[in-house]
């Protein structure tokens, strides 16, 4: 979108241009900007797409959040609008850093805090995409109503990714996944509120304390534990900050029944895969870069063999 554009949605939305137009760098999937009227600031995140259910997704979870003990932006606009063929949210400014920036062990495991908050908001009766009724998520479920199923689908799309792109040692990998680890994968959990992309970009900062959770526009009903493996997966990856240390933030608000034991290298084997495939596919990472992970994957194999 132009910034002639902009600024016209912005007079459409506040009634005049905005002093300034600043875009903050950092989202893949939206274009976010802060507009600035004198003392104040908003934020407008845009996506040219013409589909608008995951900025829908991301615009409820503010509104069902925010008088909780997650801290997420204020809405300033309660939907999602449309311009031209782009559709776009308006939120409060929080004025901070993404904790990209500055990714320590203490932060990291309040970070872990925060995200127990998140699973312990709510519980359903199955696992799988929602939509939105009176403020509340309602489930629609996953094919066959099943994560394992959904896990599936997702490892064989990834495959198919690797074998295109000739990335053999991947290609590999997923295809041991589905031939010897697929079956491992819980069906008898307790789904609950999973972020789904928790990562250190998505949280922001101020003066040490996490002041915002963004991007829920793939949250979902879920496993929690999944969502938490993934989360430290994204927290050793961009920070190599120890896994275990959002492990322990987690705790200290939720339990970990005994299962985590037996389902976190099958989750941290399974995420890392689906993370390293996102970040080339997003030019992220260069493929050589993502080869620097094998050996790691090659231990977490070794683990899983060793629990079977």
């Amino acid at each position: 979108m132009k910034l002639s554009e902009v600024n016209e949605v912005a007079e459409r939305e506040f009634g005049a241009e905005p002093d300034s137009v600043e875009e903050i760098v950092g989202g893949v999937m939206n274009k976010t900007l802060r507009l600035k009227y004198g003392e104040e600031s908003y934020i407008l995140q845009l996506n040219e797409s013409t589909e608008a259910h995951e900025m829908e997704n991301n615009l409820n979870c503010f509104q069902y959040f925010k008088d909780s003990e997650v801290p997420v932006p204020q809405t300033v606009k309660e939907e999602v609008r449309e311009y031209d063929s782009s559709h776009y949210i308006i939120v409060e400014d929080l004025k901070a850093e993404n904790l990209n920036k500055d990714i320590t062990p203490e932060k990291t495991r309040d970070a872990g805090r925060y995200l127990a908050y998140i699973h312990s908001s709510q519980s359903f009766g199955k696992a799988g995409w929602w939509e939105w009724e009176g403020g509340e998520p309602e489930i629609i479920g996953f094919p066959d109503d099943s994560l394992k199923r959904r896990i599936e689908d997702n490892l064989e799309d990834n495959l198919e990714y690797f074998r295109e792109e000739d990335i053999d040692w991947l290609a590999e990998v997923s295809e041991r996944f589905l031939d010897d680890y697929i079956e491992l994968v819980p069906t008898d959990f307790d789904p609950v509120f999973v972020h789904h992309d928790y990562n250190p970009g998505n949280i922001l900062v101020e003066d040490g304390e996490i002041v915002g959770i963004l991007d829920f526009d793939y949250a979902h009903s879920s496993h929690g534990q999944r969502d938490l493996v993934k989360a430290a997966n994204n927290f050793w990856i961009r920070g190599k900050i120890d896994r275990e240390h959002i492990y322990e933030g987690y705790q200290e608000v939720r339990e970990l029944d005994e299962s985590f034991n037996q389902n976190e290298p099958l989750y941290r084997l399974e995420t890392l895969i689906d993370i390293l495939k996102w970040f080339i596919e997003h030019d992220q990472i260069k493929v050589e870069e993502a080869q620097e992970y094998e050996s790691h994957i090659g231990e977490i194999e070794e683990e899983l063999e060793e629990s079977i």
